[in-house]
């Protein structure tokens, strides 16, 4: 099953739908068979005509009760493939938030590098020196963050 296909509902989930009608159809199909090939009638339900019933039909009847398990089971792998899409959405998440974090520190480190990089020429009187170099220093002696995605990530690690 393609696993990219967002489902929303179980209802609209295939295996669940394919679980109920094929026992429907296979056992509605086997008792018109038995119907019509034994000469059976319709008549008022009592205790000897529920047991001819029962008699014929002990076959059809258990394939029909199969499509409940079956739609619970296809129930279940539905949970189970709606659990696994958030897992994947957290994890997502989670790695966004901690680039987001790295950026976040990465900028407070330049500002931090800029204020005392100013502070050390304006003290030490350098003249070769601007305090507007802080950022290109910086960025030199530590690069950017970068996703492993980003094809500069690989180049670099």
């Amino acid at each position: 099953m393609n696993n990219n296909k967002k489902i929303s509902s179980v209802f609209t989930y295939s295996y669940f739908w394919i679980a109920i009608i094929i026992p429907v159809s296979l056992s509605s199909l086997l008792m018109s068979f038995i119907f019509i090939n034994d000469g059976l009638s319709i008549e008022w339900p009592n205790k000897e005509t529920l047991s001819v019933f029962l008699e014929y039909m002990n076959v059809p009847l258990w394939i029909l009760g199969s499509a409940l398990p079956l739609a619970t089971l296809a129930t279940a792998n539905f949970r189970a493939l709606q659990f696994q899409s958030n897992l994947n959405y957290q994890k997502r998440t989670i790695e966004r938030q901690e680039f987001e974090h790295k950026i976040d520190l990465y900028h407070k480190e330049l500002t931090l590098f800029k204020e005392k990089f100013s502070a050390v020429i304006f003290n030490g009187n350098f003249k070769c020196i601007r305090p507007e170099d802080a950022t290109l220093i910086f960025t030199r002696f530590y690069p950017k963050p970068t996703k492993k995605e980003d094809p500069y990530y690989r180049d670099r690690y």
